[in-house]
């Protein structure tokens, strides 16, 4: 049986009086697709409508080579000039 990947790459946990959005796409630099931005809009419609939620915490992962300019998946990793 394969696991279904794309049903992860959006991630929603319950904290008492707060949620957490985390993106889980890491192959893709957590790029968001229409899937996940879908999902999002139906949860945080939700959340909004919800007199228990407090905070809402949106999670995202990135790789450091990234927020420095170095693209490591290209072949040769370069900076942006």
């Amino acid at each position: 049986m394969a696991l279904d990947t794309k049903a992860h790459e959006v991630i929603f946990e319950e904290i008492t009086g707060a949620r957490k959005v985390i993106l889980n796409r890491p192959k893709k630099l957590n790029s968001l697709n229409y899937e996940m931005l879908r999902k999002m809009y139906e949860k945080l419609k939700a959340y909004e409508n919800d007199p228990t939620v407090k905070l809402i915490i949106l999670k995202v992962f990135v790789m450091p080579e990234v927020l420095i300019g170095l693209f490591p998946d290209v072949g040769a990793s370069y900076f942006l000039s």
